[in-house]
């Protein structure tokens, strides 16, 4: 293989979607870029190209003659800035109040492919569903489908006006390029429920299989010499006890919340309420937390000052909230957690602390 022909593999590796989700290297060069290029002396100062002692000017020339990407001018830019993306939903559905990119698990911003949209009108939300979606058609939620149903019995019996059908052919072309797959924010948080629980589900069950191989394994501890903190390393997979005393009902999930803000600053906001927060338990860069209030009185007080209080975390550092109405999807969400889902977290929540002591 030409010298050439590795450069331009090391050059379409670099590149690749798989590579790019992860090479936080790249990644920086990219963010720091305005208009996200990476210029072809920075990419001589990578790993792979040092290793071929390759100057700029060879990653050029191998990237213009024997690359497989081509650069194609012309084509339409990316809907990948709040302002792009609410400009297309603006002319495809109506008007949009809001545009939220989430930042990924490190805090960053950046497009990675989803995006949450607000609408003034809460019929464009079925409407956006119904004439953009176009993943899983079949299991849209049953208000969607009356509304499809709706619309072909209007274009069966010749009632709609030729302008709307004129605007809702645009916005299905358009859709089919687009490809997009749609849904609300209630039927996200249900899919967002359901891999929790299946996450949930999976851990059980490896911690349980785990647990049974350690348990068919014959018992040679006497016959092994050795002190005794190493016979305790040897049982470190096995299974948490099943039965567990905790206080229930003391656990708020937070939803919504800023993924750069510290523990103190969601401390002070929950506190608003007037009741005290003895832990919050968070992981860096997450949109979500734990409070664990003092009992369940407590908890069901926290829950129901801020269902009659809605608040907007504004920014990392904002520790008051500003005010939203109920039906606001991005303000800050609490639940009580129960079932499976509480006592996960206890599980977790004792296996960090037997981490902190060995």
């Amino acid at each position: 293989m030409s010298d050439d022909r590795k450069l331009a593999n090391i050059l379409e590796t670099y590149f690749s979607d798989a590579n790019l989700l992860w090479d936080k290297v790249l990644q920086s060069k990219i963010n720091n870029d305005p208009d996200g290029f990476v210029s072809f002396n920075s990419l001589q100062t990578l790993s792979r190209f040092k290793k071929l002692n390759a100057t700029a000017q060879d990653i050029k020339h191998a990237a213009v003659n024997h690359s497989l990407s081509k650069l194609k001018e012309g084509l339409q830019k990316p809907y990948h800035t709040e302002q792009a993306i609410k400009e297309l939903f603006g002319s495809l559905i109506g008007h949009v109040s809001f545009v939220r990119i989430p930042k990924n698990t490190q805090g960053c911003s950046g497009f990675y492919g989803f995006c949450f949209v607000e609408f003034d009108d809460r019929d464009n939300v079925n409407k956006a569903v119904r004439l953009l979606n176009r993943f899983n058609t079949s299991a849209l939620c049953s208000e969607d489908q009356s509304n499809i149903v709706k619309t072909n019995e209007k274009k069966g019996e010749n009632n709609v006006e030729d302008g709307d059908k004129n605007s809702n052919e645009n916005v299905i072309e358009q859709a089919n390029k687009l490809s997009l797959r749609v849904m609300s924010k209630s039927d996200w948080n249900k899919l967002k429920e359901e891999y929790l629980e299946v996450q949930a589900a999976r851990a059980a069950y490896t911690r349980d299989q785990w647990s049974k191989y350690y348990a068919s394994l014959p018992n040679t501890a006497e016959e092994i010499p050795g002190p005794e903190p190493q016979q305790q390393k040897k049982k470190k997979g096995e299974e948490l006890p099943e039965t567990m005393e905790y206080t229930k009902g003391i656990i708020v999930y937070v939803g919504n919340i800023h993924p750069k803000s510290s523990k103190t600053v969601i401390s002070k906001l929950l506190e608003k309420s007037g009741l005290l927060v003895p832990y919050i338990g968070r992981k860096k860069g997450l949109d979500y937390c734990h409070a664990r209030l003092s009992s369940p009185e407590d908890a069901q007080q926290l829950v129901k000052y801020f269902e009659n209080h809605p608040v907007i975390q504004e920014n990392h550092t904002d520790d008051t909230g500003k005010a939203a109405s109920t039906a606001d999807m991005f303000k800050v969400n609490l639940r009580i957690i129960s079932g499976k889902e509480e006592e996960f977290y206890w599980q977790d929540d004792i296996a960090g602390s037997k981490k902190l002591f060995t």
